[in-house]
């Protein structure tokens, strides 16, 4: 559709003209937008290491993410579970690398809501009729503007918006996941730890009874057997105690690799070994409770639901292109001494097509979309039902070696009264004292195992169990300093 209007005047200055017009049109294109100039960013992996190696507890940005998370006094004597997570969160570059892949996100999802730019266009045209004083010349200025529908453009507004929280939510579950990880190598560390003072005093009890032995055998009173048994014994632990020191250092390197700390800069840091928090009670993880947990408070879950709704946002643009957008071309034109003004619409025709296979495509997604948040949930439901099964049945575990371990302690209690009245032996004490400390040890050995059990618990329904964790507050503070870094 064309509105045309002419309006003719003889002895027009066309040089002038044509010269004015262009400069307009250089001008209008210059001045309508800041363009953004490249800046190099090359990686310099020297700074990167010496970043990565000078990072320390007592930085004053550290400290105060700490007073911001809970932590009212620093230093601390002694590093808990919560204190290591927190500086994981801060020092572990992994983190600063999901703020960066959220930014990216959110930038592709901030597409989707930019508007096409006006189209200029300036028709030069030279004419060899130049009979009575007419120009040669025709020049002239034209725009297209186009004009997205409401619905469309709301669309695209909900598909943004619906992709930015699910990057979001997906920092969140970045958050958890490092937390997860970490419990399970504070577990494996500590425990290892207090593992090698059950096996010192083991040894020590052991060569204990040796001496007592070779003492009696010497005179007569043992067999060569009990000697030899007895030291076979201290040998296989002596062994085990070389090796277990290697498996201590690997979770500790293992430990501060998700802290992201070097060792030097922790080497002078204690840790609390001992957890005297209750675990859990059956009653407190029936399978109606944990599963109503990981269904509201998992973050694939959540990502999933805004990933369905941004496809749900998707599917409704695809139904709006059915519609065409209207184009509107105003514009001048010279037309030989003639100044000519015009007014087009367009739109595209839906001649061949009204979108069906990108609106049968989208109606598939959202299909598959459904079949997957379904198999996520059947999936999590079987999950759960097997973790908290295994916790369960080492909790029985627990409690009968609690027992036993019990019993051990009361028969001991019996033996030392008899040894200190002179009733019996010190090699009797000794290996009633060593038959209790491997029962305290199996005891322990279940206690870690279900700690563990409870970190895959809670790393599977994505909530604390024992302790808070408010990722929200911890995630505000990382905005703000990455954002702080970045800048």
């Amino acid at each position: 559709m064309f509105l045309v209007e002419k309006n003719s005047k003889p002895k027009v200055n066309s040089r002038g003209l044509v010269k004015n017009i262009l400069v307009a049109v250089l001008v209008s294109g210059m001045s309508s937008c800041a363009y953004q100039e490249y800046e190099p960013a090359p990686i310099e992996t020297n700074e990167i290491i010496n970043n990565i190696v000078s990072r320390d507890v007592n930085e004053p940005d550290f400290i105060d993410f700490m007073h911001e998370n809970g932590i009212a006094q620093w230093p601390v004597k002694q590093w808990s579970f919560e204190e290591i997570t927190l500086a994981a969160l801060y020092f572990n570059p992994q983190m600063e690398a999901e703020f960066a892949e959220f930014d990216l996100s959110e930038a592709q999802a901030l597409l989707l809501l930019q508007r096409e730019n006006p189209v200029i266009g300036v028709p030069l045209e030279h004419h060899s009729d130049t009979s009575d004083g007419v120009s040669p010349w025709t020049i002239g200025i034209l725009f297209d503007f186009i004009f997205e529908r409401p619905a469309k453009r709301r669309a695209k507004q909900d598909r943004a918006q619906a992709e930015i929280q699910a990057a979001l939510v997906g920092v969140s579950e970045s958050v958890w996941d490092l937390r997860s990880e970490l419990k399970l190598a504070w577990i494996k560390y500590t425990s290892a730890l207090i593992l090698s003072d059950f096996i010192k005093n083991e040894s020590k009890l052991l060569e204990d009874s040796h001496v007592i032995l070779h003492r009696q055998h010497e005179l007569g009173e043992s067999s060569y057997f009990e000697v030899s048994n007895t030291r076979l014994e201290m040998q296989r632990l002596k062994l085990g105690s070389s090796h277990h020191q290697v498996v201590v250092s690997d979770d500790y390197y293992e430990l501060l690799a998700l802290v992201g700390l070097s060792p030097e800069k922790m080497s002078s840091q204690e840790f609390i070994l001992s957890d005297d928090r209750a675990l859990p009670g059956i009653e407190d993880i029936s399978q109606l409770t944990i599963q109503n947990m990981a269904l509201h408070e998992r973050y694939d879950i959540k990502q999933a639901m805004f990933v369905y709704q941004a496809h749900e946002a998707a599917l409704r643009l695809e139904i709006e292109r059915q519609y065409p957008d209207i184009t509107l071309s105003p514009g001048f034109i010279f037309d030989q001494d003639d100044k000519i003004w015009a007014l087009a619409t367009s739109w595209v025709l839906p001649l061949f097509h009204h979108n069906e296979a990108q609106i049968n495509e989208a109606l598939a997604k959202r299909h598959l979309l459904q079949k997957q948040f379904q198999v996520l949930q059947s999936n999590l439901i079987h999950e759960l039902a097997k973790k908290r099964h295994r916790y369960i049945a080492l909790m029985d575990s627990l409690h009968q070696a609690e027992a036993l371990v019990n019993e051990l302690k009361d028969r001991e209690n019996i033996y030392q009264k008899q040894y200190d009245s002179g009733y019996t032996g010190k090699l009797d004490l000794l290996r009633n004292q060593l038959e209790t400390l491997r029962a305290e040890r199996a005891h322990f050995e279940i206690r870690v195992s279900l700690n563990k059990s409870l970190a895959d618990l809670e790393a599977l329904i994505q909530t604390p169990l024992q302790g808070e964790f408010d990722s929200v507050q911890i995630i505000k503070s990382l905005t703000v300093l990455n954002k702080i870094t970045d800048e």
